[in-house]
């Protein structure tokens, strides 16, 4: 049995019974770019689907001199799983896919792969996570090529999307001392943690915070720099009543150390965390965050990136400047924190009236 060919261009202006470029016009403009009567342009989209004709995205893109593909550039390891990364990546795939465009992985490596894939116009645009090195910046400025930080900040990218961490910082701090909390901690693991500009920027907005609601207090007694130099503090009974994570990463520690040192949560101390993805939701108690607005920032990074695009093609790429977005956090409360324990001092779940500094 023979397949039947599918429909062409000729076939559906054959049927409509004008010419082969008005149809073309007809299904790849918009209404507002389409010369033709709107409803000729909307019996031929008619027409074609009833027709079964698709449009060929590739032969398109070649014919606008695009690859149609965005390279999604990075360095050493890709931050996806158990991340907000994940869901921005998802995101920014499906918005990226409803504009006919594909997201390849390039990574920067030692044989400069990443070099052939900008200069040879394998990719129309660049997004990225984390700063990108001096000779790829120089790379992608020599091809006038857009490139949009996703979850971060620099002054190289022609667009920066990133998330409000004071803001959502000042959200949490505010909740937890609405609770009643005045002895509450930061905790960030600076050194496993990725290297990343939000850990400065979480603790400065954490202790402005703390400065302003609560009062004055020395540094040593509000900030852990890692999740053991808290449970030594626990261990000896100098506990905060409140603890705020940088991430879930060191809440799951936190949460260990607290019912080892034989603490509840959240009767004796509430916690709370940045990021509201898996497995926050379904830990024992069930943590509250502070959520990062990943999903809109890779869809918008999407939109940005497409629309920059838009503006190198049309001869403008002087116009791309350093476009900053950025987008407000959510406070997600469930199980993990609660008013302070009636007895509770700001000094400690047991009313020390002492505590040791970090380490």
């Amino acid at each position: 049995m023979s397949l039947k060919a599918p429909p062409t261009l000729s076939d559906i202006a054959l049927k409509c019974n004008l010419s082969k470029g008005s149809v073309s016009r007809a299904l790849s403009m918009t209404a507002d770019e389409c010369p033709l009567n709107p409803r000729t342009r909307k019996r031929v989209i008619k027409v074609a689907r009833e027709m079964g004709y698709r449009v060929n995205a590739h032969a398109r893109a070649l014919s606008k001199g695009r690859s149609q593909n965005i390279g999604l550039v990075y360095e050493g390891a890709l931050p996806v799983l158990d991340s907000v990364y994940h869901d921005i990546i998802e995101s920014l795939l499906l918005e990226l896919r409803a504009r006919d465009y594909h997201l390849s992985l390039i990574p920067i490596d030692e044989k400069r792969s990443w070099e052939d894939a900008i200069l040879t116009g394998r990719i129309d645009a660049c997004v990225c996570f984390q700063e990108y090195p001096e000779h790829v910046a120089e790379t992608l400025q020599r091809r006038n090529m857009p490139i949009v930080l996703l979850n971060g900040i620099s002054d190289k990218a022609t667009g920066v999307i990133c998330p409000n961490d004071r803001q959502g910082t000042e959200l949490g701090v505010k909740h937890l001392v609405d609770l009643g909390h005045r002895d509450i901690a930061f905790v960030a693991d600076i050194e496993s943690a990725t290297p990343h500009y939000s850990i400065l920027e979480r603790r400065n907005a954490f202790l402005d915070a703390m400065h302003e609601l609560v009062g004055p207090a020395d540094e040593s007694t509000r900030i852990y720099n890692s999740t053991i130099s808290l449970a030594r503090a626990l261990q000896t009974g100098h506990a905060p009543t409140a603890v705020l994570c940088y991430s879930h990463f060191e809440a799951i520690p936190v949460i260990r150390h607290i019912r080892r040192a034989g603490f509840d949560i959240p009767h004796d101390i509430s916690l709370l965390a940045f990021n509201d993805v898996f497995p926050v939701d379904v830990l024992d108690p069930a943590l509250s965050c502070i959520a990062v607005p990943a999903e809109a920032i890779g869809r918008s990074g999407a939109r940005m990136i497409l629309e920059q695009i838009e503006i190198v093609e049309s001869g403008s790429a002087s116009n791309l400047i350093n476009t900053r977005l950025i987008l407000d956090e959510e406070l997600v409360l469930r199980e993990s924190t609660a008013p302070v324990r009636a007895g509770a001092t700001t000094n400690g779940v047991h009313g020390s009236s002492s505590r040791i500094a970090p380490f």
